[in-house]
């Protein structure tokens, strides 16, 4: 959750918790492991289907 437990409470931060931001931070988070591991030839592999909810 980008703002925590305060994620929830407003509208203007609800705006994150959605499919197309999720995609974008794992791109994004996914081309920073390859470059920090040099392992950009590397393949990769995902799997899963919904958010977390604690």
């Amino acid at each position: 959750m980008p703002f925590g437990k305060d994620s929830y409470k407003f509208a203007k931060t609800l705006g994150y918790l959605n499919s197309q931001q999720v995609l974008a931070d794992f791109a994004m988070l996914k081309m920073s492991l390859k470059h920090n591991l040099s392992s950009e030839a590397s393949p990769v592999v995902v799997f899963g289907g919904s958010y977390g909810v604690s």
